[in-house]
């Protein structure tokens, strides 16, 4: 079932627009932002171009990486969502906040949201998530979502850490009552 925004305790997140490239470039061409993630984007039209590529997702699924606003301010301080994996039918959570908002727990509760999502309203079987095998935060942000480790692959030329969740099997009803709510 479709939906148009996600809301947590602290956060909202919604789908892309064309507008929001400024403030997604200021965090995506930090190379410590983007140190695990294979660089950052050199220019403006970088930025725009992956917004672009998630704004097409976003009308084929009717999902995607959104953008993720501190509730109150609406400032945008990072992205979030669930991206089809290559050539398969299987669908990953990725998480990426500007540096000032790291060790707040945003991650995690974006990384929260979108699972519930994937499993009471998407009906995905499970989802996946990866990083760079060095990337000690993140797998942190995995482990704490109930992901566990499922195998080590190198993706785009990174040795990388693939992770795992399974909504089915009687952890549905875990999914389906949280503090995220889902607006259509």
């Amino acid at each position: 079932m479709p939906f148009s925004t996600l809301e947590t305790a602290r956060l909202d997140l919604r789908p892309f627009v064309p507008g929001d490239a400024e403030a997604v470039h200021a965090y995506r061409r930090d190379p410590e932002v983007m140190r695990f993630a294979g660089g950052s984007d050199r220019s403006l039209e970088d930025t725009r171009r992956t917004i672009e590529e998630y704004r097409r997702c976003q009308r084929r699924y009717g999902f995607s990486k959104w953008a993720v606003l501190m509730k109150g301010t609406g400032e945008l301080v990072g992205d979030s969502g669930l991206l089809p994996m290559n050539d398969v039918p299987e669908f990953e959570l990725g998480y990426r906040l500007a540096k000032r908002f790291w060790s707040r727990g945003f991650a995690t509760e974006c990384g929260q949201a979108w699972l519930r999502a994937a499993f009471a309203r998407l009906n995905l079987r499970h989802v996946f998530a990866h990083c760079d095998e060095r990337h000690e935060a993140s797998i942190r942000v995995m482990r704490k979502l109930g992901m566990a480790f499922d195998r080590r692959a190198r993706i785009g030329g990174i040795d990388c850490s693939v992770y795992r969740i399974d909504g089915g099997n009687g952890r549905r009803a875990a999914w389906t009552s949280s503090g995220t709510r889902v607006r259509s």
